[in-house]
């Protein structure tokens, strides 16, 4: 699911790139994806606010925040339970602070 979210991402930053006729954003998608790292949701969480972001100070910040955001609601979620024993799904939270950071 995860790899379809960023073939599509992927698709459309270059079909946006074609009309644009700038690779702007194309090198944004990369850079963003490199600074968030990771190996699974993260890349393309990471290829969206490079996408998005209007430089290398906003990527960074948006990378902050989305982390930011996923931390908080995993504590309040796990507080809320009072199992400290099971997993958290931190992945939902992650996607949130990510649309967030995105679209602020």
């Amino acid at each position: 699911m995860v790899l379809r979210l960023l073939l599509g991402l992927v698709a459309l930053t270059l079909a946006g790139a074609v009309v644009a006729g700038t690779a702007l954003p194309v090198a944004g998608a990369l850079l963003g994806a490199a600074t968030f790292g990771g190996l699974r949701l993260a890349v393309p969480l990471g290829w969206f606010l490079g996408r998005s972001a209007v430089g290398w100070r906003d990527l960074v910040h948006g990378v902050a925040l989305a982390l930011l955001v996923a931390a908080v609601a995993a504590l309040v979620a796990s507080g809320i339970r009072r199992r400290w024993r099971e997993p958290i799904a931190f992945g939902p939270w992650l996607c949130l602070g990510t649309l967030v950071a995105g679209v602020a």
